[in-house]
């Protein structure tokens, strides 16, 4: 079995004195190991970018002939790993990873229906790519290494964004309409603010997890947070902001539910309802709620908030478009052609799948969050908290996982459900170290 460990010790243990020991040194590196950092992170920032004029044209164009370039490397990294490495089957096979491919199987059987079967079957065999790629990773690299490149590629992410909005602004401002008629400025810079907010409130809630490790504490992490929460804020992604909020606590929850602070937060929040109790008898409360809720909204009128942004329009929609076709639903990457009046997009996480691959594979889906949801309560693992929590915050509102082209959401989602189910890995010798406090799981 392949060992990427054994090669880097081989390749260090070479004392080349001459030419024939130089070449031999450079022949004995891992390619492998190369090819599988690269390929993570290529797919991580790549499948990211979204900078083309109009990105409600429906068509095959050159950012994502770049993709699937990436995806294809990948596939075959992780296709590698799939045929030669017993311990990525092991993982692959192993609960609750194995949810996601099980999933992958809804989506290929989806296939055949679909509304158009090219364009399902390339984006069901992304999906294929980036979870055979991330299992792949977590075993031959390590998790470490594996979270390590994914934060940089989603720092570079935020970076580029941060050039792109300030240099070139018709690229990196969006202008949002809204219903007044008016255009509310947002921060993208590579990509749609929804999404850089996304990356942007992972990147602050991960680089606060390596910063409390004390030898991963750098000052280059610290800029990085503060960069990425500039990017947050700049995106006037509301959905993103709670998500980090709601992340943030759980992965911090040893801290901020400590019992010497329990009973504090426990008085402040008795303290606060009679305040606001109080208040009631001497002003009009729902007046003053309201005008802060009209500060919320995009377009200053608090319904706004009501209707989720008109997502309710696009659920009512789905779901009616679900009941059509119950068994197998659409297919991948097709509801920009059966919601092209509704954004093009379900807005659900849960919702997306279930229209892609109909009933079963939405209640296959149910039943992995709500896992999740569970193991989240009953035991405490930072990383992966953090990770699961903010991703199914956000997949209230947006697709997240299982995009139309696969990209960092599925390889972070996929990382999620690995890393506790790694801890079985502890005892054999052969395995990837993970003695890291990545890894480290506490039962409360």
């Amino acid at each position: 079995m392949y060992s990427a460990d054994s090669e880097i010790s081989s390749a260090a243990s070479l004392q080349p004195s001459s030419l024939h020991g130089v070449v031999s040194s450079w022949l004995q590196l891992p390619v492998f190991t190369v090819i599988g950092c690269f390929a993570l992170f290529a797919v991580a920032f790549g499948n990211l970018l979204d900078i083309e004029a109009d990105n409600a044209k429906v068509g095959f164009g050159g950012q994502a002939a770049v993709k699937v370039m990436f995806l294809g490397l990948a596939g075959l990294y992780g296709g590698v790993g799939f045929l030669t490495d017993p311990k990525m089957r092991r993982l692959m096979f192993t609960f609750p990873v194995v949810w996601m491919f099980i999933l992958l199987g809804c989506f290929f059987l989806s296939v055949p229906t679909s509304s158009s079967a090219v364009q399902s079957l390339a984006s069901t065999i992304s999906i294929a790519c980036v979870l055979l790629m991330t299992v792949t990773a977590l075993v031959q690299l390590g998790p470490k290494l594996v979270l390590d490149i994914v934060y940089w590629a989603m720092g570079c992410f935020v970076i580029g964004s941060w050039l792109t909005y300030l240099l070139v602004p018709s690229v990196g401002v969006f202008l949002e309409p809204t219903t007044e008629g008016a255009f509310i400025p947002r921060m993208g810079g590579l990509t749609h603010p929804n999404t850089l907010g996304q990356i942007a409130g992972l990147t602050v809630v991960l680089g606060l997890l390596f910063l409390r490790e004390p030898e991963m504490r750098t000052w280059l992490r610290t800029l990085l947070v503060l960069a990425a929460f500039a990017a947050l804020i700049g995106s006037l992604s509301r959905t993103s902001l709670l998500a980090t909020v709601v992340a943030f606590s759980v992965a911090f929850r040893d801290y901020i539910f400590d019992r010497k602070y329990a009973m504090m937060a426990i008085v402040f929040a008795i303290a606060g309802v009679m305040a606001l109790m109080t208040a009631s008898m001497f002003m009009d409360v729902q007046g003053k709620v309201m005008s802060k809720l009209d500060l919320l909204s995009k377009s200053g009128d608090a319904s706004e908030l009501a209707s989720a942004t008109g997502r309710t329009a696009i659920w009512g929609k789905t779901i009616q478009l679900i009941g059509e076709r119950p068994l197998f639903g659409y297919g991948a990457a097709t509801s920009k052609f059966w919601l092209q009046e509704y954004s093009m997009h379900t807005h659900n996480l849960i919702l997306n799948i279930a229209f892609s691959t109909g009933v079963l594979g939405g209640l296959i889906a149910v039943w992995m969050c709500l896992e999740r949801i569970f193991k989240v309560i009953v035991s405490r693992h930072p990383f992966a908290d953090a990770i699961i929590v903010f991703i199914l915050v956000n997949g209230l509102f947006e697709n997240v996982v299982f995009s139309i082209l696969c990209g960092l959401p599925t390889i972070l989602w996929t990382i999620g459900l690995a890393l506790p189910a790694m801890e079985e890995f502890e005892n054999d010798k052969s395995s990837v170290s993970i003695d890291h406090p990545i890894l480290r799981v506490s039962t409360r």
